[in-house]
């Protein structure tokens, strides 16, 4: 699975799980949260959203409610992020169907899953911003031999 650095970061997520159109789905669907924590509890954002999908409407509800409010101790990020503490959630999705996250700063969501005889994992979305300004691409360099 790619992992994309906090510059790619979005505020919007909406995705689908593999089975959401009918056909052959997988048993197992995750969400994988990457998110700043609430600079004053140290917890998760109380307006970190997760909407379901009904009808092509997309229901509201708070992060904390959908999926508990814990962060497991290994999963909150060593080092600060531009002076900001980060937490990975990882949740079990109610079924197939379409999903959305959002924030009110960028965040990270991977989609994932499998079966007994199959797998996927991608990011749900990402921002496709140029990072730097180098345009020239490196020279490749070649050693044969030992």
């Amino acid at each position: 699975m790619d992992v994309l650095p906090v510059s790619q970061y979005q505020r919007y997520f909406t995705f689908a799980t593999p089975g959401s159109r009918g056909g052959i789905g997988f048993s197992r669907n995750y969400l994988g949260v990457v998110f700043p924590l609430d600079s004053a509890t140290q917890a998760i954002p109380a307006d970190l959203e997760f909407g379901t999908s009904s009808n092509g409407v997309m229901t509201w509800k708070a992060f904390t409610a959908a999926f508990g409010p814990s962060v497991l101790t290994k999963d909150i990020f060593p080092r600060l992020v531009n002076g900001k503490r980060y937490a990975f959630k990882e949740c079990i999705l109610p079924g197939d169907n379409v999903y959305a996250v959002r924030y009110k700063e960028p965040i990270m969501c991977y989609s994932y899953g499998g079966s007994d005889y199959d797998s996927y994992g991608h990011p749900a979305g990402g921002g496709l911003y140029t990072v730097g300004s180098d345009t020239v691409p490196t020279a490749p360099m070649f050693t044969v031999g030992s």
